[in-house]
């Protein structure tokens, strides 16, 4: 049986939508929810360019904190976030490694927007399009990236988990490497607490789901 992977009553626009809430309270450790891309094994990129891309819906209810992480073969981390600044403005973040860059926009509320991440391990760079701002960053570890190991809100990868999960709802995750799509999760339908890309048939599996 197949059916709508979440919805959010907080909002009449997002019960009709689809895609995954992301629960971030009252406990991280045992119910914030995360979602796992390939259940958690490194995605092959072979050395390439790629960009992973996807649907963000940011909720006021617990504003601060991760939103998704990459990890490499290597344990180089690029994190995006939701963060504050020293207006007590929300804006996004990007991490890269310890250098932590803030997006130059205040964050939108209670709408659907789309955000890529662009890593050219060739070029040693990484590229940020939120909503349409772009921020680029050099960054040398990238280069080393062949392989990445992906979550939304709780990760729980060992050694890599984090300390505060945002608000967020996530759909249409779609990966790209060099000039092909390898991986497609809409996350319009499930079975259980599992999605399967349309590409290849790859499961995204949701922690503690709504």
């Amino acid at each position: 049986i197949l059916i709508l992977f979440s919805s959010l009553p907080a909002s009449a626009e997002r019960v009709a939508d689809y895609g995954l809430q992301i629960n971030s309270v009252p406990s991280i450790e045992t119910e914030a929810t995360g979602l796992v891309l390939d259940g958690g094994e490194q995605i092959s990129l072979r050395g390439k360019p790629f960009t992973l891309t996807y649907s963000l819906y940011n909720s006021k209810d617990s504003p601060f904190g991760c939103v998704l992480r990459m990890i490499s073969e290597d344990g180089f981390a690029i994190d995006m976030m939701n963060g504050v600044d020293s207006k007590n403005i929300y804006r996004p973040q990007v991490v890269v490694g310890k250098d932590c860059v803030e997006i130059p926009t205040m964050i939108p509320w209670d709408e659907w927007i789309t955000v890529s991440v662009s890593v050219n391990p060739q070029a040693g760079s990484v590229s940020i399009d939120y909503n349409g701002i772009s921020v680029d960053l050099e960054a040398e570890e990238v280069k080393d990236i062949r392989s990445l190991r992906i979550s939304f809100g709780n990760c729980l990868f060992e050694g890599y988990t984090v300390n505060s999960v945002s608000s967020v709802s996530i759909r249409d995750i779609v990966l790209q490497s060099g000039d092909k799509v390898i991986r497609n999760w809409p996350l319009l339908k499930h079975t259980s607490t599992s999605s399967y890309d349309i590409v290849c048939g790859a499961v995204a599996d949701a922690v503690n789901p709504v």
